[in-house]
């Protein structure tokens, strides 16, 4: 597995890339957020780890980049700020995780390898898991994608297609939030509701008339109807 790493803080990068080098991943590492845009375009990673606070581009603009050219791939941020709303803007521009650069090694490692995981997961489905539907949707594995019955397609991020792929499983069963959170975000994740609100929210977009079917429960969670 090979990670795009950028950091402008070379004692940093430098730690950084002895530890996920350590645990088996080959590393790229940059200082900045052009030189991020310029590997990622010369081989894609099977992860991005984006500083936030780059020169030349900030790691908000490589991820909004990014997410114009690949839905899939995967994208956490490493930032010394502790902040909701900084978390919900790298969320809404299509980031997978958020890792404060305070966190332990142990946990930095645990999200990662928890993230590639559920990427496998995802991309790798059972053969009659290639594509299933959800209301007039067709949802489309391989890309992944949400084809319409005229046939437009929507590109979904992976996080997305699991969600749609567990509500589909469980159909009119409630969720609490913290399931959700737990089970999508991991154990140790460290953000609030608001998180799990915006990415319904934008899953609901994509899909539509049919996002009403992602009910909202007061107080409780989601169901899908």
């Amino acid at each position: 597995m090979e990670i795009l790493l950028a950091e402008d803080n070379a004692t940093l990068r430098e730690g950084l890339t002895v530890l996920l080098e350590s645990e088996g991943y080959t590393v790229r590492a940059v200082a900045d957020g052009v030189a991020a845009l310029e590997q990622f375009e010369r081989r894609r990673p099977d992860l991005l780890l984006l500083d936030v606070m780059m020169p030349k581009r900030n790691g908000y603009v490589v991820c909004r980049t990014v997410r114009e050219i690949d839905k899939s791939v995967p994208i956490v941020f490493l930032t010394a700020k502790d902040g909701d709303a900084d978390e919900l803007r790298g969320i809404s521009l299509g980031a997978d995780d958020y890792i404060s650069k305070t966190s332990s090694q142990e946990v930095m490692l645990a999200r990662i390898a928890s993230l590639l995981a559920r990427l496998r997961r995802a991309l790798d489905p059972l053969p009659e898991e290639m594509a299933f539907t959800f209301g007039t949707w067709r949802v489309d594995v391989t890309r992944p994608c949400l084809v319409s019955p005229a046939g437009r397609c929507v590109d979904l991020l992976v996080r997305e297609l699991e969600m749609l792929r567990y509500f589909k499983q469980h159909p009119g069963e409630l969720m609490s939030r913290d399931f959700l959170l737990t089970r999508f975000w991991g154990l140790d994740f460290k953000g609030d509701e608001s998180t799990l609100s915006m990415a319904i929210s934008r899953l609901r977009k994509k899909l539509d008339a049919d996002g009403v079917r992602i009910r909202s429960v007061y107080g409780q969670g989601y169901r899908f109807e």
